[in-house]
């Protein structure tokens, strides 16, 4: 007894006319999670504390001045929470859109406290991305330089040591909690007010 077997190639329209559905369905899920999206309000107003972890790489050291008293850093910060208003309904799909996305949804207000002069990088696009998942997970990337401030001791110059920090802080209005690890955070979020919480992010300079 033989059994013959087919095989359906699909064609190049074929494949044409299911990336467009997939496009519209794109289109359509995003257009209907920010439908009635509050960008004032951050995820569970009101209730628990969001979440929100964070990872900093720096990806080159650019300059230390012992005049200025300051250095400068090129790096890579990702935040990642959750806004479950942004879900939508597959858990194990992700979309990633471009940065411009993120100036549409609610996104934690962190600042380098330490800061005198930083830039996003915008060749060719402003490196921004954010990737959303089904279930209203989020990353949101960036990559800028920034010049940080540093208090130096210079007593023992040139075979001095130094510790310069990035101080990672928050509004006003949130408590910002961090838990630090080498090149990890746990963020908490809490709409107490409080002063600022500042955590240092030490690297030796010799």
């Amino acid at each position: 007894m033989s059994t013959n077997y087919s095989r359906r190639v699909i064609g190049p329209s074929e494949r044409a006319a299911a990336a467009a559905d997939r496009l519209e369905n794109v289109t359509h899920t995003v257009s209907r999670i920010l439908d009635g999206y509050d960008i004032r309000l951050r995820p569970n107003f009101g209730g628990d504390p969001l979440y929100v972890g964070m990872d900093l790489t720096i990806a080159s050291f650019d300059a230390i001045s012992e005049v200025n008293m300051d250095y400068t850093i090129t790096l890579y910060l990702n935040q990642y929470w959750k806004d479950e208003r942004l879900g939508f309904g597959l858990q194990d799909e992700v979309l990633t859109l471009s940065g411009d996305f993120a100036d549409k949804i609610w996104v934690p207000d962190t600042f380098f406290a330490n800061d005198k002069n930083s830039f996003l990088h915008d060749v060719t696009e402003r490196n921004k991305l954010v990737r959303l998942g089904g279930d209203g997970s989020i990353t949101y990337g960036m990559r800028f330089t920034a010049t940080l401030a540093c208090m130096m001791d210079l007593h023992y110059y040139p075979l001095d040591s130094q510790n310069c920090t990035v101080e990672i802080e928050s509004c006003v209005t949130l408590t910002l909690v961090i838990a630090h690890r080498l090149t990890a955070s746990t963020c908490i979020l809490a709409e107490t007010p409080a002063p600022f919480v500042t955590v240092p992010t030490s690297y030796n300079a010799i």
